[in-house]
């Protein structure tokens, strides 16, 4: 497919002022009608309330800036209506789904499994995963492509929302996924999934001007829905050749930071004897606020660490070398631990597990109830508790 520059440029410049222009339009209404992120002085540490329609104003810059084009220049690219129609139910559902969660605070249970329910028009309508190609091989998946698919679009809806914890961060990580997907589908002569990228990105951008630290405008739910959904599906599309199916490591690689955090989190609040969905202060943003950094420095270096990913996953892919997209993976979550960045807390827990000391944790809540005294902490109340616990008994 060819496209000319301008072709390519416009939509971009016009979805990037599309977006800066709705997010400007959406604080004031936000205050209009209190729609708030406020401070909780626990988690929530920002200084004053802050308005949730972000996720709202990349859908709306997104979908003005694509009528925009189309009656206009025309769209540089090709979609099928029912590909379209499932990739975009589903986006306008999973945002009104974050926006109900902003609002009336959905219990984990039912949020994942309306999550997983408003995914099946994607599922239905657009094409899924049939096989995947891992170091030369390729696998087969049959019907199980559509739990396949399913399970990795979950995942990244989670695994972005719960990096979503300081000022540009999720943005950030999300438009450098947007960027390197964008130049893998272009290697792979995808270009119209490139194209879509690309105009995603500009939207982000948009978006990045107002939630940089200090933020004016919040993802929210909505939006930590949204974008999470686009990362999951646009990181396969820009993965997947028709005739030799997804190479799983370009998607996988590229997502692999939020998901060594999210990982990291289910194991810390299994290890604990605690809900997966609970809470903490531990997350690899939280650990790096605690060293002193100030939020910017933080999504700078969290979107340092995601554009290394980025570049093993594009350069193992060009030069055909699978080893170096995993291989480099590896190299910078094993450096992220080196220097604590995450899974240090991990690591004495397990180590407490192993030895038989690991006690199951008392909340403040559980221990206010039974009248218990409290314990004095920092970061998070709960594996603060265990891991002092842990090293009295196995030291």
């Amino acid at each position: 497919m060819t496209v000319s520059p301008l072709q390519l440029i416009l939509p971009i410049a016009i979805a990037f002022g599309l977006t800066w222009l709705t997010c400007l339009l959406m604080i004031p209404l936000a205050h209009r009608y209190e729609l708030f992120d406020r401070p909780d002085g626990k988690r929530k540490l920002h200084a004053a309330p802050i308005p949730l329609l972000g996720g709202m104003s990349i859908l709306a810059g997104v979908v003005l800036s694509l009528m925009t084009v189309a009656g206009s220049i025309g769209l540089p690219f090709h979609f099928s209506f029912t590909h379209g129609l499932g990739f975009g139910l589903t986006s306008v559902l999973l945002c009104g789904l974050g926006l109900y969660d902003d609002l009336y605070h959905l219990r984990p249970k039912i949020k994942l499994l309306w999550q997983v329910i408003l995914i099946v028009p994607f599922l239905l309508l657009c094409p899924v995963v049939s096989s995947i190609q891992l170091f030369g091989m390729t696998i087969s998946l049959g019907s199980m492509g559509w739990l396949f698919t399913g399970l990795f679009l979950i995942a990244a809806i989670n695994a972005l929302n719960l990096i979503d914890g300081v000022d540009g961060l999720a943005g950030s990580v999300s438009l450098i996924v947007f960027l390197a997907a964008a130049v893998h589908a272009l290697l792979i002569g995808a270009g119209d999934i490139a194209c879509l990228l690309l105009i995603a990105s500009g939207s982000l951008a948009g978006f990045l001007l107002h939630n940089w630290a200090p933020a004016r405008i919040y993802l929210g739910d909505s939006g930590s829905h949204l974008v999470g959904f686009w990362v999951g599906a646009f990181a396969l599309a820009s993965s997947t050749k028709t005739v030799t199916g997804l190479t799983l490591s370009v998607p996988v690689v590229l997502l692999s930071l939020p998901a060594f955090d999210t990982a990291l989190a289910i194991l810390r609040r299994l290890l604990i004897q605690r809900s997966i969905a609970e809470p903490d202060r531990l997350h690899i943003h939280h650990q790096l606020l605690s060293r002193g950094l100030s939020p910017a420095k933080v999504t700078l270096l969290i979107a340092l660490l995601s554009s290394l990913m980025a570049s093993f996953a594009l350069t193992g892919a060009y030069l055909q070398w699978e080893w170096l997209s995993w291989g480099g993976c590896l190299l910078v979550l094993a450096t992220s631990m080196a220097f604590k960045l995450g899974g240090a807390e991990e690591l004495k827990l397990l180590k407490a597990w192993w030895a038989g000391t690991l006690e199951p944790v008392i909340t403040e809540e559980e221990r206010a109830a039974a009248q218990l005294p409290a314990i004095p902490v920092q970061g998070s109340p709960q594996t603060n508790q265990v891991t002092s616990q842990a090293k009295k008994r196995a030291a």
